[in-house]
């Protein structure tokens, strides 16, 4: 089933609605198993409560190119800069950013983004060229597209997703009415002329970029309260906000960047999501240095070289890094506490996230039919939730299901309380699952969660055909990642690290 066609109902969490209605139940009869949470907010507390870091030992390293940051943008500047002395460096435990990965014994899983679907020909050269030469794809001049060169990893499409409202599946229902019928005609139009990486959509489409995708279906006619209804989920799924808060050219991209209407473009999950792409990346720079647990707290610049301060979490000491260039593709919020002698605009908006990981025993459960994707709409904030069992067929004593949250961005700061008693939102998370199931979910081994304060950048309108490259007042200080006005997408991601000009 093709989840750009499924009628969505449902909105944004807000986080105390969601804790309150844990209150009152006995949630210590369910949480004799584990729960480990993950968040990079305590090293974030650092930088802004005036921690005292000169306490600590220092130690002076050089390079020639100081990467900042360990995801898909990250190591994709990684490999522009292969040849050249450069040090990577990542704030987490693991490389990965939002296309991180836990485990657990011997299975592995994604706490972030975990899939991507095959990319058709009109998409850009540069980014699948260097998907070609990691082996992730291959070009089929049959089919006229590119297709991933592991199918194991690919999703069976009857096992692909299933919708859940009110307890009741939800079928493809667009195309019944004439205004869901016109809508589907309004977006196959635009196919072919949307690609990825969004820098290279035509100047003659820019124009959308400037009011949002509810405007854009008033102005076409379309403004049928069902329709706006069975938008709304899938951008929060995928934007962080709904139709008014995304620009009528995400909104169309999001539709017509693939020929969703017409056939099953195939989607490929590896057990630890989108990590696999960071790990051939990694496996392609064999002479890479990353330095993990490693949180940049300031910038200095000296002449023509700059002095990185870098906190090693683990080791309770601070690198000073000195480098001609840097390469930022961390979250550019943090900017003006890092490096506030820096010119730059900035007015970014970003979602918060939360992933659940379930590890359960192999038997013991059995789910009414096991689907990759479950969409759950009409629960506050919770997304769905991802079944290992239809994806890679991999012998294993245990399973994994994650589930995902969004929030609204004023409920960030709540994170903070599930940081410090994760169980009401494990024990709410868990209800869900078991009421769409039928089961009971009593024989949980371990819950591992991730807190996503800044997850995505949110498309609204004038967001996009933007680069902070062009107004930064430093020449040798290079933006990178999808918060430099790209779809918060794997191959915008990859790009903007692969299209810096580092000479």
């Amino acid at each position: 089933m093709n989840r750009r066609k499924f009628i969505k109902l449902g909105g944004l969490a807000s986080l105390p609605l969601i804790l309150e209605s844990c209150k009152g139940k006995d949630i210590s009869l369910e949480s004799d198993y584990p729960i480990k949470v993950e968040s990079l907010h305590t090293i974030g507390h650092k930088l802004t409560s005036g921690f005292d870091f000169s306490r600590f030992p220092t130690e002076n390293l050089s390079t020639e190119i100081l990467i900042v940051g360990g995801g898909i943008a990250g190591f994709s500047a990684l490999t522009k800069c292969k040849g050249k002395d450069r040090i990577l460096v990542e704030a987490s435990s693991k490389p990965g950013g939002t296309s991180s990965y836990a485990t657990f014994k011997e299975i592995i899983f994604s706490q972030g983004a975990h899939y991507d679907v095959e990319y058709p020909n009109f998409y850009g050269e540069d980014v699948l060229k260097h998907l070609e030469e990691l082996k992730i794809v291959r070009f089929d001049s049959i089919l006229d597209k590119w297709e991933f060169v592991e199918k194991e990893y690919l999703i069976a499409p009857d096992k692909e997703s299933i919708t859940y409202y009110e307890k009741r599946i939800v079928e493809d229902p667009l195309n019944i009415t004439e205004k869901e019928k016109e809508f589907s005609a309004l977006m196959k139009s635009y196919f072919g002329k949307l690609p990825l990486p969004t820098r290279l959509i035509p100047e003659e489409l820019h124009h959308l970029n400037q009011i949002n995708f509810k405007e854009f279906l008033n102005q076409k006619g379309l403004n049928e309260e069902l329709l706006s209804k069975s938008l709304d989920y899938q951008f929060i799924d995928d934007y962080g906000e709904g139709m008014e808060g995304v620009s009528a050219l995400a909104g169309i991209h999001y539709f017509a960047c693939r020929p969703y209407f017409d056939e099953n473009p195939q989607t490929f999950s590896p057990p630890e999501g989108n990590y696999y792409f960071v790990r051939k990346m990694l496996q392609h720079n064999h002479d890479q240095q990353v330095l993990l647990n490693s949180f940049v707290y300031k910038i200095e610049k000296n002449k023509n070289e700059y002095q990185t301060y870098v906190w090693d979490e683990m080791e309770e000491k601070t690198r000073i890094i000195s480098s001609k260039k840097i390469i930022y593709t961390g979250k550019k919020h943090a900017l003006k506490f890092i490096y506030p002698d820096l010119q730059f605009q900035h007015s970014i908006d970003y979602a918060p996230w939360m992933v659940l990981n379930f590890v359960l025993p192999d038997i013991g459960i059995s789910f009414t039919k096991n689907y990759w994707q479950n969409d759950v709409i009409g629960e506050p904030g919770f997304m769905g939730f991802v079944d290992s069992r239809a994806q890679f067929d991999v012998e294993s004593s245990f399973r994994n299901i994650t589930a995902y949250y969004c929030l609204k961005k004023e409920e960030r700061k709540n994170l903070l309380e599930i940081f410090k008693d994760p169980k009401a939102i494990v024990e709410s998370a868990r209800g869900i699952i078991e009421k769409y199931q039928g089961i009971r979910m009593n024989n949980i081994i371990e819950v591992q969660i991730k807190l996503m304060g800044h997850a995505m950048p949110i498309p609204r309108p004038g967001y996009l055909l933007q680069d902070l490259n062009e107004v930064k007042s430093d020449p040798d200080f290079i933006f990178a990642g999808v918060d430099n006005h790209r779809l918060p997408l794997l191959l915008d991601a990859m790009d903007s690290g692969l299209h810096i000009k580092i000479d």
